[in-house]
């Protein structure tokens, strides 16, 4: 059993690399997302004994390293485009947040016998991540302190319930479409191609990159630098990265119970 925690860190960025290799790849683990099929990988090469069930390798990153995470995402937030949404968006947000919050209670009062003490955590990041994605998932298990393994089948149970809702959300409207004997079918149709139309020209599908463009594409922004990383660039990051770490646990200190997590997230 390998259980260096340098040589932990080395299995698990593998398996990271190899679930986004797949999921890029095959179709099948497209499907099922890299998240999914890395927490499997990991979970396989754990219950063959290939790594340890604990490490502090776990520990680390269960705890800085998911923070450094969170401010890294939250950089890409673009500030101005919720100001553009308008109020009717931000309501429609507020009324599907407090939705989630609502389901996620109601499932903890009900599965709390099965799913154990920590069941209100993992209601709590469900809610999180329903209302703002898996960075929220992930800040606040490490704010309630979730243990590792229901941390990682909250993740698991999240990616595969996420899966099939969306394949239903794809397949149910072509069927209401099938079912009105083509009426309204084509409507529906024309309405996929355009939104296909819509989705290629802004993610630069079937278009030639332009390296010295001034305005890059959605999927320039998700899948590359837009430009060459500069030495001073890394610097800054770390910077920034290690600064708000500090400034958070301080404030953490200076306001509890208020916890760390919350200044972080809003300094990012």
């Amino acid at each position: 059993m390998i259980t260096n925690p340098t040589a932990v860190f080395f299995v698990l960025a593998t398996v990271v690399a190899i679930a986004v290799l797949l999921e890029i790849r095959t179709k099948v683990f497209r499907a099922l997302g890299s998240a999914l099929v890395g927490i499997l990988l990991g979970m396989l090469l754990s219950n063959l004994g290939i790594i340890p069930g604990e490490s502090p390798a776990y520990e680390f990153l269960g705890g800085p390293a998911v923070s450094a995470g969170i401010i890294l995402i939250l950089l890409t937030v673009d500030i101005k485009s919720v100001a553009k949404a308008g109020p009717k968006m931000l309501a429609a947000f507020t009324i599907g947040g407090l939705g989630s919050a609502l389901g996620a209670s109601a499932a903890a009062l009900l599965l709390a016998d099965a799913i154990g003490p920590e069941t209100w955590k993992l209601a709590g990041q469900y809610t999180a991540t329903y209302t703002g994605g898996g960075v929220n998932f992930a800040a606040v298990g490490a704010a309630l302190d979730t243990s590792g393994e229901l941390f990682a089948a909250g993740i698991a149970a999240d990616v595969t319930m996420t899966a099939i809702w969306m394949a239903i959300c794809l397949t149910v409207p072509v069927l209401f479409a099938r079912s009105n004997g083509g009426r309204g079918g084509a409507h529906l149709e024309d309405a996929h191609l355009e939104e296909a139309a819509d989705y290629a020209a802004a993610s630069g599908v079937g278009e030639p990159e332009e390296e010295d463009s001034d305005d890059p594409s959605l999927h320039q922004m998700l899948y590359s630098s837009v430009g060459a990383i500069e030495l001073h660039d890394l610097a800054y990051m770390t910077a920034l990265v290690f600064g708000t770490l500090w400034a958070s646990d301080w404030l953490g200190t200076v306001f509890a119970p208020v916890p760390a997590v919350l200044f972080l997230t809003t300094i990012a």
